[in-house]
């Protein structure tokens, strides 16, 4: 299986080196991403697990009843689906094991838990440890193992993580973060983390950030999300997470949502991937709203 975070699949430098006055290191270098070299197929494969995050979420998208613009705006975009309510931003995030299997899918539930903690990449977490404990064998786990328990393993965030899933993230030691689309106002704080840790004293790395400017999606949100910022919304929010309430938004999650349902891979390795992927979509669709899967 091939994974973005071992040594022989990304070419990562050192933390920037460029220091302003008195030897310090300036911000603009630490946000910078690392550079990274994903083979074809490697792309692929991260592209495979993103898109079965986006066609997940798209399968939940939550419409906030008391917003009768948006009620009205899809009323008359989708008039043929009934929309549940609005559990927190339509944002999810899937835990993949270092063999290359999904292990659970976590939506955001800020709203419906009344809790800026609930995101979805630090609900992917917790559920991810909690499986990984209840796998172990009589007895339970030997002392001071927690930090091994998603060693290697990796989320496909629909967006940009927070500095509370990066650092949650870090402190779970996953290996590899993988993002659909960037979020101006986290400053590119996976960046910043990564950076950071590699540099002295030398600590374990953080998750190594990459953002899935080779996704078929990357685009269409990005082109979406600046035409969003271009309009004056009347209730005068302007974030990424307001923007993914609207249709617009909700339009890319569906494109990405019946290509993934069609995939074929370029490459066949890649082939058992889909397969799993889709039929995890396809056990797990009709649960999705619990916020969990498994749950």
């Amino acid at each position: 299986m091939l994974l973005a975070a071992s040594a022989s699949t990304a070419v990562v430098s050192k933390r920037p080196r460029a220091e302003g006055a008195g030897g310090q290191l300036r911000c603009d270098d630490v946000t910078a991403p690392p550079p990274l070299s994903l083979s074809p197929q490697e792309q692929e494969e991260h592209a495979i697990f993103l898109s079965l995050a986006m066609a997940l979420v798209f399968d939940a998208w939550g419409v906030d009843a008391d917003r009768a613009d948006l009620v009205a705006s899809y009323a008359v975009a989708e008039p043929g689906r009934v929309f549940p309510d609005y559990l927190g931003h339509n944002i999810g995030a899937l835990l993949v094991d270092a063999k290359g299997h999904v292990v659970c899918f976590a939506l955001n539930r800020n709203v419906e838990l009344n809790s800026t903690l609930e995101h979805a990449e630090a609900r992917a977490v917790r559920a991810g440890i909690s499986r990984a404990n209840a796998g172990l064998p009589a007895g339970g786990a030997d002392s001071w193992t927690f930090g091994q328990l998603l060693k290697s393993d990796r989320i496909y965030a629909t967006l940009e993580p927070c500095a509370q899933c990066a650092g949650i993230m870090d402190l779970a030691s996953i290996s590899t973060v993988i993002y659909g689309q960037d979020d101006p106002a986290q400053h590119h704080i996976t960046n910043v983390l990564y950076n950071l840790r590699r540099g002295p004293p030398k600590g374990s790395d953080g998750p190594l950030p990459v953002g899935a400017t080779f996704a078929p999606s990357w685009t269409p949100l990005a082109a979406a999300y600046d035409a969003f910022l271009g309009g004056v919304p009347e209730d005068g929010r302007r974030g990424v997470t307001s923007f993914l309430e609207t249709v617009a938004a909700y339009r890319v999650f569906q494109d990405a949502a019946e290509r993934f349902a069609t995939m074929r891979p370029a490459f066949q390795d890649n082939a058992p991937i889909v397969a799993e992927a889709q039929a995890f979509r396809a056990r797990w669709q009709g649960a999705v709203r619990q916020g969990l899967v498994p749950s």
